[in-house]
């Protein structure tokens, strides 16, 4: 399982152009629908926390994906196979990127893979909105959170927080009421 789980994640970080974002099509592809190694559901808590912790979102998304397959060690090769890949490559682009950056083609060649970095991403929120069940009264929340982030230009990072504590308002209103239900059956 070791193996299976690095060459995964290795595949979707080589094949992968524009970043963590980009690969959470294809991680969905492999994980979810491929392998069924973990539910849609499941696979959307998983990029939540992963975009609300530091670091590369593809290892925010293997490591616990690997943890659960395989423990300790099955969440470090899947996080190994998600890192090998960019970190081998910006390795090689680092060693020459002062002699091709002033080319004309590379130039070009950047320009073009910007709008298939764009549908890869379109597709993972097209792809997460249906898991997520947003429906017309839910799509309030994704709107009212795009509207904070780009309009009024609030930091991600406190639309995370103040989600986090308004789930956790949530739940304890939700225990509360749950108490004050069950000590009127008792009276």
């Amino acid at each position: 399982m070791y193996l299976r789980l690095f060459l995964t994640f290795f595949k979707v970080s080589i094949f992968t152009l524009g970043g963590g974002l980009a690969m959470i099509p294809l991680i969905q592809r492999e994980v979810v629908e491929k392998k069924k190694w973990i539910g849609k559901e499941e696979f959307l808590d998983v990029i939540a926390i992963s975009n609300s912790l530091p670091g590369s979102i593809a290892v925010n998304i293997a490591t616990p994906i690997g943890y659960k397959l395989s423990g300790r060690l099955g969440a470090l090769f899947a996080a190994m196979g998600a890192v090998l890949p960019p970190f081998t490559v910006i390795i090689m682009v680092a060693s020459v990127v002062l002699s091709i950056r002033d080319y004309p083609v590379m130039e070009a060649m950047f320009k073009g893979i910007r709008p298939c970095v764009v549908a890869l991403i379109a597709t993972a929120v097209l792809n997460l909105s249906r898991a997520a069940a947003i429906n017309r009264r839910t799509v309030v929340i994704p709107a009212a959170i795009i509207l904070a982030v780009v309009l009024l230009r609030i930091h991600p990072v406190y639309v995370v927080l103040l989600a986090v504590l308004v789930s956790i308002v949530r739940l304890w209103y939700r225990k509360r009421s749950d108490r004050d239900d069950l000590s009127e059956i008792g009276s």
